[in-house]
């Protein structure tokens, strides 16, 4: 480890002050001991470290950490923003120092012109030390809070896992429940136009709207129809990805081997019945025939990250 050199600006620091000030700027990463201090650098620092790894820390935090979050790692979370708060106000108060010492030198003129006795001198060397030197010593406290808190996620995932997959397919009944009822209500509008319509027609029967629309009419209907149809397509997908059917496997499992197998064994089932067809000289399509082989293309790639074993075993 450098050493810092003793000056009357530094004796009276804290051990870990004069580590930190020695040049320390980044966490140990390794896997048994991440929290630790780091092998320092070489210079002593004159500014504080670039806040790069703050912006890294908050921006990295992906948004789903705040969805059902346990208890230890939502406690984990708050000790990086108390400790980036710390890190941010040592950042200010060293930012401060030349306005400090600037208005310093003003009182300090104008009690020498007005004759009055002068001020007490402010050290501004050993404050500066001092200043950098805790605001080393909690970049690192940042940094091993940032640490203890991905720990703290590993530590959860599976617990957390379970909780937010449990949400699934009630949030999706619960959009089935509501299209329905959108979907009613639609059609109630659409019902009332129509009779409405022809009422009005029937009043007016010498100039009485024709029943087709025009093109921009046309269109909107169009797209609500194709909009509608499309929604509930999504909703009563049985893909497993789409309706997130395969999260419901054991944690345990891959994830895109469980797909690749669960549209395995569809295709298996829609293979067998289009032998039926064809013994029951039933119409095979060109189309039938390109989707198989298509699907046999994508499995064979899919093929290439399984091991010797896993390929014996399908």
């Amino acid at each position: 480890m450098s050493e810092l050199l003793e000056t009357p600006e530094t004796t009276d620091l804290t051990d870990e002050e004069r580590t930190a000030l020695a040049g320390i700027d980044r966490p140990d990463l390794g896997p048994d001991a991440r929290t630790r201090w780091a092998t320092p650098s070489r210079r002593v620092r004159d500014e504080p470290e670039s806040a790069v790894y703050l912006t890294r820390i908050r921006d990295r935090r992906p948004a789903w950490h705040d969805a059902s979050t346990p208890t230890a790692v939502a406690e984990a979370w708050s000790a990086v923003e108390v400790a980036i708060a710390a890190d941010l106000a040592a950042r200010s108060e060293f930012a401060e120092l030349p306005e400090r010492e600037a208005a310093e030198r003003r009182a300090i003129g104008a009690a020498a012109v007005a004759g009055k006795d002068i001020p007490e001198l402010t050290n501004w060397e050993r404050e500066r030390v001092i200043l950098l030197a805790r605001h080393a010593v909690l970049a690192q406290r940042v940094k091993a809070a940032a640490s203890a808190y991905q720990d703290a996620v590993s530590a959860s995932l599976p617990a957390w896992r379970k909780a937010l997959v449990s949400a699934v397919e009630p949030a999706r009944v619960e959009a089935q429940r509501r299209f329905d009822g959108v979907a009613e209500s639609v059609k109630a509008w659409r019902d009332a136009m129509a009779a409405a319509h022809a009422v009005d027609s029937a009043l007016h029967p010498d100039d009485a709207l024709p029943t087709t629309l025009d093109s921009s009419a046309r269109e909107v209907v169009t797209h609500g129809v194709r909009a509608a149809a499309a929604l509930d397509a999504l909703l009563n997908s049985t893909h497993p990805v789409v309706r997130g059917s395969y999260l419901n496997r054991d944690d345990k499992m891959r994830p895109q081997r469980w797909v690749r197998e669960a549209l395995n064994e569809t295709h298996s089932g829609a293979s067998q019945l289009e032998s039926v067809e064809i013994a029951e000289r039933f119409t095979v399509t060109q189309m039938t025939i390109n989707n198989r082989n298509e699907h046999f293309r994508r499995d064979s790639s899919n093929n290439v990250d399984l091991t010797a074993d896993e390929l014996s075993s399908r």
